[in-house]
């Protein structure tokens, strides 16, 4: 059963896509996904040896191929002076983190438009250029011409006030934004 949430995974939950809480216990809206991401807490749970310390991730694909990856981890019980108290008799097992990187993603581009007054598009282009490589690689991600891409990157970087892309990926990070 669940013990803990916080907002964010509140949010998820309570939309129910692709994750919800049934009865207390986490589901996903496919059967195969519950399955997964039961067995992976299983692998959580102590053991009359101990506990297995294994957990994993998982990815569950939703709404239009976008998709939350879970990271599931034991709970360390007394070790280390590590303790999560939750309820006298709850005995936690396992940890999971939700991570929405089309969420995030399009929390990053509202940012940039909004700091920097750039296009949608041009808030795409400047996130891609945080996975690295060259123009030509960037238009060849985005689908792009080289061309469209170069107008792009002139316009990001008079609107940012930066000259290059090292210098645009470093106010990125500085920001806050990473990919």
């Amino acid at each position: 059963r669940i013990l803990l949430a916080d907002a964010t995974a509140e949010a998820i939950l309570a939309r129910g896509t692709p994750l919800a809480a049934r009865h207390g216990v986490l589901t996903a809206l496919e059967a195969r996904d519950t399955d997964d991401l039961h067995r992976l807490i299983k692998t959580c749970l102590p053991r009359a040896s101990g506990y297995s310390l294994r957990g994993g991730a998982a990815e569950i694909r939703y709404a239009g191929g976008a998709a939350l990856t879970l990271t599931v981890m034991p709970v360390p019980v007394d070790q280390a002076g590590f303790a999560l108290d939750v309820d006298d008799n709850a005995q936690p097992a396992a940890i999971v983190v939700l991570e929405d990187a089309a969420a995030r993603r399009a929390d990053h581009v509202a940012r940039l438009r909004s700091k920097f007054g750039l296009t949608a598009k041009e808030a795409v282009v400047a996130l891609e250029c945080l996975k690295g490589g060259t123009r030509e690689q960037l238009a060849a991600s985005l689908h792009l011409s080289d061309s469209t891409v170069r107008t792009h990157l002139t316009r990001i970087y008079e609107k940012t006030r930066t000259s290059r892309k090292a210098e645009l990926i470093g106010l990125l990070y500085q920001d806050g934004i990473s990919d």
